[in-house]
């Protein structure tokens, strides 16, 4: 073969044995992060190293670090790092901490803990499902079941604020008041 008629890369530093696969190359992930590196004048990294980054990418999008902690002083958890560091700051905290190591032993203190523990976000708690609404075969069991749990108004109640009047005349008096010159 001609030297002319090799099929490289220069970015990715890769030889090709047909225009399709240089084309395909061309087209993916690894040869525009190589791209990006030349434009940085940064040397290509392998393909390989590339494919061990995508897929550490992927495992830290996948999971999530959870903190936890504890203070045996003030007997609190904490589920929040700043929290935590700020508990750990407070005067009531550092009051607590001092009596207890003037009181005890150094085998007796247990003190403060913390632990930091990376945990796939597929198995995150989900929130607890409310209780779901009854499942009503036709509409009339529906607006039955509606009209059964709303509210009775009386005569002489308002609409909006649920006040009560005297009568129905005066609730319309005290509507047409209050509520007309609201707009």
């Amino acid at each position: 073969a001609i030297m002319s008629d090799v099929l490289t890369c220069i970015a990715c530093r890769q030889t090709f044995d047909t225009p399709a696969l240089q084309r395909s190359h061309y087209q993916g992930d690894y040869h525009r992060f190589n791209l990006k590196r030349k434009v940085l004048n940064l040397p290509p990294v392998t393909e390989e190293l590339f494919q061990q980054k995508v897929k550490e990418l992927k495992e830290k999008q996948n999971t999530k670090e959870v903190f936890t902690g504890y203070c045996s002083f003030c007997k609190k958890k904490f589920s929040n790092q700043k929290t935590y560091d700020a508990h750990v700051k407070s005067k009531k905290h550092l009051e607590k901490e001092r009596i207890a190591r003037e009181d005890a032993s150094d085998e007796e203190l247990e003190g403060t803990r913390t632990s930091i523990t990376r945990k796939p976000i597929d198995q995150t708690p989900v929130a607890p499902k409310k209780e779901e609404e009854p499942q009503y075969k036709t509409e009339e069991e529906f607006i039955a079941e509606k009209m059964k749990n709303a509210h009775k108004f009386e005569e002489d109640e308002c609409l909006i604020c649920f006040r009560h009047s005297d009568s129905f005349e005066s609730l319309v008096t005290l509507f047409y008041w209050i509520y007309n010159n609201m707009y």
